[in-house]
């Protein structure tokens, strides 16, 4: 099989991107007898067994410290206190901006938390 392809998947092959907003409500330790386990272990060793496909993960949370405890294998550290509207246009009050302005979708597109 060639370098750098798997199964009729190439490196020009396009690319899936998996989000996971809120992910710390999957972080929660369960119990099973006298072994503990999370929904994102299964998730993450799942993840892991995918990894010669180009198949990115991104689990974001309002929870700062959710993934802090978490085994550290090869997962990236966490980005931590990424604030609200970084990307937004500063609305002027002095008049300059309508309500189309601040109510279109080039505007509200910049609002928010970066993803």
């Amino acid at each position: 099989m060639a370098r750098g392809s798997h199964a009729g998947i190439t490196n020009s092959s396009r690319h899936v991107l998996l989000s996971f907003d809120e992910a710390h409500t999957i972080t929660l330790a369960r119990t099973a007898g006298d072994t503990s386990w999370s929904n994102f272990f299964e998730l993450h060793h799942a993840l892991r067994d995918l990894h010669h496909f180009p198949i990115f993960s991104l689990f974001v949370s309002t929870a700062a410290d959710a993934f802090l405890s978490m085994p550290k294998s090869r997962m990236t550290k966490p980005f931590t206190l990424v604030g609200f509207d970084a990307l937004s246009r500063v609305v002027s009050l002095n008049g300059d901006w309508s309500l189309e302005d601040v109510s279109s979708d080039a505007h509200i597109a910049h609002l928010g938390r970066l993803m």
